[in-house]
């Protein structure tokens, strides 16, 4: 379960042990901290609906990326953002 430290703005998850019974259904899971900034956790809160589970939107929003990614790798795929990034 994702929390957010309001002290340093980081997403917290969970351990297994302390989340909902439904939260454990995820195999192979792998928990993680992503540091991210105050203003993007808010913006992700304002996307979410009543009882939407912010985990997933994350989950979704990544992906989401690794598709645009692998699709931009793929011959005749997009142009790949982190070439711009890099001579930018």
């Amino acid at each position: 379960m994702l929390t957010l430290n309001p002290h340093n703005h980081h997403i917290l998850i969970m351990p297994r042990s302390q989340q909902p019974y439904a939260m454990t259904q995820i195999e192979n899971r792998k928990d993680i901290t992503v540091p991210m900034d105050e203003s993007l956790v808010e913006e992700i809160h304002g996307e979410l609906g009543y009882g939407d589970s912010r985990a997933e939107w994350v989950r979704r929003a990544v992906r989401k990326e690794l598709a645009r990614v692998k699709n931009e790798d793929e011959p005749g795929g997009g142009t790949d953002d982190r070439e711009a990034l890099s001579s930018a």
